[in-house]
């Protein structure tokens, strides 16, 4: 399954806001080893009329990704450097890493040695990986390491999102098998406006370009030729989705939500497979309709973006998006005011390249 994912880092720990320098290097780790993923995963289509990749440098760049990750697995465990002189008994929200490599990496490496990988193969991964997490909460328990435990992820990544007292976090890179502790990051959906709309100076008017987008970008030649998307799955990674919008009626498979709707920050709790936009109906009094940043309380972004990729041209003007025909998922994975953290985020990943 393809994804699509579009975030700014807004990293904060109570009124301190973090560097996002980490978490760039960190998110494209995990974004440089998708890609290396998605080239072991069939992708049927028109090839003889795409453009082919080297497939010498892309060989490079599976090996790059893959020495990276070997790296960061192999590597002396290490407490992310704004976790570092905290005290108290303030709850930090983290993502904890463990040395047993995940299922895409196993994968990558087999593949590249050209040995087999079947579903035993991912199975035994598995219970290796779920085994040490296991051992790694049971000795975090016998530190006296008090936890909440938050998302597990065992596909892009082996670890486990986790909130613990700052008192307790040099403990956890005392623990056989952890490599890295690192912040749980607070993420808000980024949308640049100036590289999105054009203004007519006479009227003062501002509206969008998507009636040349897709000529601009070439994609009417690839309709002509039948390539539509059909038989792709998207996952869009985002704020949710407005699934009864016309302009995906047909292709609009499903979706689900990775945004807990616990405690008192929304009025209304949400299932698991309801990855709908945050309505106004999901807004408890005591939280503002807007922040300080001046986000709604309630989004579209996701929709915005479900659009450029899919939409159908159910509107008056025949403006699709760039694959009409693809099967079209939704991952929602920022709630209320276009923020959600980076654990969501990974989960999301974790499940749409199981999916």
């Amino acid at each position: 399954m393809s994804f699509f994912l579009k975030v700014q880092v807004s990293i904060k720990k109570g009124e301190k806001e973090l560097t996002g320098k980490w978490y760039r290097k960190y998110f494209a780790l995990i974004v440089a080893f998708l890609m290396v993923f998605s080239m072991f995963t069939p992708l049927s289509a028109q090839a003889s009329d795409l453009k082919q990749p080297n497939f010498d440098e892309s060989i490079m760049q599976q090996k790059a990704a893959i020495a990276e990750q070997l790296r960061v697995h192999t590597g002396q465990a290490v407490l992310h450097k704004d976790l570092q002189n905290l005290s108290g008994s303030e709850e930090v929200n983290v993502i904890i890493h463990l040395s047993e490599k995940p299922v895409a990496l196993e994968k990558g490496i087999s593949d590249l040695k050209g040995r087999s990988f079947n579903s035993n193969s991912k199975a035994n991964i598995k219970a290796k990986v779920n085994k040490q997490q296991s051992e790694v909460k049971g000795k975090m328990k016998e530190k006296k390491v008090s936890f909440k435990e938050g998302y597990a992820f065992d596909t892009v990544l082996n670890g486990f999102a986790a909130s613990v007292k700052a008192d307790d976090l040099d403990k956890l890179v005392e623990i056989e098998g952890v490599t890295l502790v690192e912040p749980d990051a607070i993420v808000t959906a980024y949308e640049d406006i100036s590289s999105s709309i054009e203004m007519d100076y006479e009227s003062d008017l501002i509206s969008p370009m998507m009636n040349t987008s897709n000529s601009f970008l070439g994609i009417e030649k690839l309709w002509e030729k039948g390539i539509e998307g059909q038989g792709i799955k998207v996952a869009v990674i985002d704020t949710g989705i407005d699934a009864d919008h016309p302009e995906f009626q047909g292709i609009y498979k499903g979706g689900k939500n990775f945004v807990p709707h616990t405690g008192t920050d929304y009025a209304r709790p949400r299932a698991d497979d309801d990855a709908s936009e945050t309505s106004p109906l999901d807004r408890p009094t005591h939280r503002p309709e807007f922040n300080a940043n001046g986000s709604s309380f309630y989004t579209s972004h996701g929709t915005h973006v479900a659009g450029t990729i899919a939409a159908i041209g159910a509107n008056q003007y025949g403006i699709k998006g760039i694959a009409p025909k693809v099967d079209l998922y939704a991952y929602r994975v920022l709630g209320a005011y276009g923020s959600g953290s980076t654990s969501n985020i990974i989960k999301a990943i974790d499940t749409a390249v199981i999916e």
